[in-house]
């Protein structure tokens, strides 16, 4: 998505990421698990890759290919 606009689906998905984030505590460095996330919000996987992948743009997570997704900051 480098370099485009997210869409508004893509803006909700990284909100509600954001919001679940911020309302069970979860620590810096924290694994985000694309399949959990899906389940909570209540939508397939492959929009939460591409929301997540927006939020590493953004800094607020961190990608490791061979690992995941990471919380980097606190979303306090």
């Amino acid at each position: 998505m480098s370099g485009t606009s997210p869409t508004s689906l893509q803006v909700r998905i990284a909100r509600d990421i954001v919001a679940l984030v911020r309302r069970d505590m979860r620590p810096v460095g924290y694994h985000l698990a694309e399949t959990q996330l899906a389940r909570e919000i209540g939508i397939s996987r492959s929009p939460v890759n591409v929301a997540l992948n927006w939020l590493a743009e953004l800094g607020a997570v961190k990608h490791d290919p061979n690992r995941g997704f990471f919380l980097a900051c606190d979303p306090a």
